[in-house]
């Protein structure tokens, strides 16, 4: 089975902080209170969508890992600031999920990316880039984020989304930011 590891980043871009752990898998604000000052527990939120993202792949198409070789997968969760943290990207030089830690400046959205359609968006462009290999710009860019749009769709309709859950990216962060069934 791939490996997959998250390290909380507390709003910043420092990827050496440690992994995040729990000996009891109760994963509370008292073991994990900087998890939720700005991001209610977003560690776990990313950990959990990537592991069943992998699931989704294994059990519908027998893949083993986003590259097909249960290779391992960090996730790098709450990265950046107010400046670069409202977004989410797949990294293909260093084989890495970053999730971003929100802005905080509006009050009314949720303040970070680790979602499933988010996590299960980012990991379609990890199995993209291990098997097409398409260059990030263009037709093959816009193919690229319309494959992982869909890989999104496909695990939520897995785990038994809703309708709004499944054609709304971001819809559980309050803040719907692409609608699929009216682009």
């Amino acid at each position: 089975i791939a490996r997959i590891s998250t390290r909380n980043l507390n709003r910043s871009i420092n990827m050496t902080t440690p992994y995040t752990y729990d000996t009891d898998n109760y994963w509370s604000y008292s073991e994990y209170p900087e998890s939720y000052v700005n991001s209610p527990n977003a560690p776990l939120v990313a950990h959990w969508s990537a592991r069943q993202t992998y699931n989704f792949f294994k059990t519908t198409f027998n893949r083993n890992g986003y590259d097909n070789n249960n290779g391992h997968l960090p996730l790098y969760v709450n990265f950046g600031n107010d400046k670069n943290g409202d977004n989410a990207g797949w990294n293909p030089n260093i084989k890495s999920i970053f999730i971003g830690s929100g802005s905080n400046n509006d009050s009314n959205k949720i303040k970070h990316f680790a979602t499933l359609d988010v996590i299960a968006h980012e990991y379609g462009h990890a199995i993209t880039s291990s098997t097409a290999n398409l260059i990030y710009e263009g037709e093959s860019g816009a193919i690229n984020e319309s494959l992982s749009d869909i890989w999104a769709a496909c695990v939520e309709h897995y785990l038994g989304g809703s309708f709004y859950e499944i054609w709304n990216v971001g819809n559980h962060m309050d803040y719907v930011f692409r609608s699929m069934s009216n682009p």
